[in-house]
């Protein structure tokens, strides 16, 4: 059995940079939620990600002729709306509430997700290592959203011996 998934290092490197850059969101977001307006996170978060994004494609791309057909702007509106303005409130409204260490376990679904909608809408075939992926993830996002599974307060006391930026900044340090 070869075992190759055709994967370049610039792309795993790739796929690293965003998990990494979604813990970090993620944990930041934890801290602000509750605390900070959500359209102000919301729109934070989003200016932090386009910049670079924007200026990495204008020096490495080519420049997009687009049409702005009725369709390509409800599928825009229902893409910005739905898929992201809605989805992102729903994710922090849930920070505010909620186990950071169990709200990540979900985002593990992703992939789950993208293989059954594959094969629905796109007739692809689920081979036997995509399906015991997927039940292993099933298994663990189950596992861990068990109640006493999980104990984010010990881990987030951990950091209490060390003071905030806020305490040093309005300690005058």
């Amino acid at each position: 059995m070869k075992w190759s998934v055709g994967a370049s290092p610039s792309g795993v490197a790739y796929v690293l940079a965003g998990a990494l850059g979604v813990a970090i969101g993620n944990v930041l977001l934890k801290r602000l939620a509750g605390q900070v307006d959500l359209l102000l996170a919301m729109g934070g978060q989003f200016v932090l990600g386009s910049v670079p994004l924007g200026l990495s494609a204008a020096w490495l791309e080519a420049p997009v002729r687009l049409v702005w057909t009725p369709q390509f702007l409800a599928v825009l509106l229902a893409l910005g709306l739905l898929g992201t303005a809605l989805a992102y409130g729903l994710w922090f409204a849930l920070l505010a509430h909620a186990e950071l260490t169990r709200l990540n376990t979900f985002t593990f679904l992703t992939p789950a997700f993208a293989l059954v909608i594959g094969a629905l809408f796109f007739s692809e075939r689920l081979q036997w290592m995509e399906a015991a992926g997927m039940a292993l993830i099933l298994a663990g996002a189950w596992q861990v959203s068990q109640p006493g599974n999980v104990n984010e307060s010990s881990v987030l006391n951990r950091g209490a011996e060390y003071p905030s930026l806020t305490s040093q900044t309005e300690s005058g340090i």
